[in-house]
């Protein structure tokens, strides 16, 4: 082995394995947390009407309050009622919006610490309603 091959095993090695064992520990995919007034969650379907979320967990920064948190669908589309919180007492998401390809809602960020479970209701190319997805907002 040469000398500059065992340097780029030891520079990339623990990089390459970190990330692989990050992927097979089946984490939630939380995003970075968003500081900015919009903040974006791409929804995804595919032919087999499997729902992908990016970021599945948003973050939302302690200050970032009346926050716009924005759902764009690819591969299908929002139906009414596509974007259902399990957990918000009923005041801290409103002013929605929806379009068919964009969800919008104000997230007021009263309550800091806490995580709210929401369902994606997405229809997929073929017309059919995909099972739900169960994501989460973190605030």
């Amino acid at each position: 082995m040469t000398k500059h091959l065992r340097v780029l095993l030891a520079v990339c090695l623990p990089a390459l394995l970190a990330s692989g064992c990050a992927s097979l520990e089946g984490g939630r995919g939380a995003g970075a947390p968003c500081e900015t007034h919009y903040c974006r969650v791409t929804v995804s379907v595919d032919a087999s009407c499997r729902i992908t979320v990016n970021p599945e967990d948003l973050p939302i920064a302690a200050g970032n309050k009346n926050a716009v948190i924005q759902w764009d669908v690819v591969g299908g589309s929002f139906p009414q009622g596509a974007i259902a919180f399990k957990d918000d007492p009923g005041d801290e998401f409103h002013g929605w919006s929806h379009s068919p390809k964009v969800i919008t809602v104000v997230d007021r960020h009263e309550t800091v610490g806490r995580t709210y479970r929401y369902g994606v209701t997405v229809i997929g190319a073929n017309g059919k309603a995909c099972p739900t997805y169960d994501p989460t907002i973190m605030n």
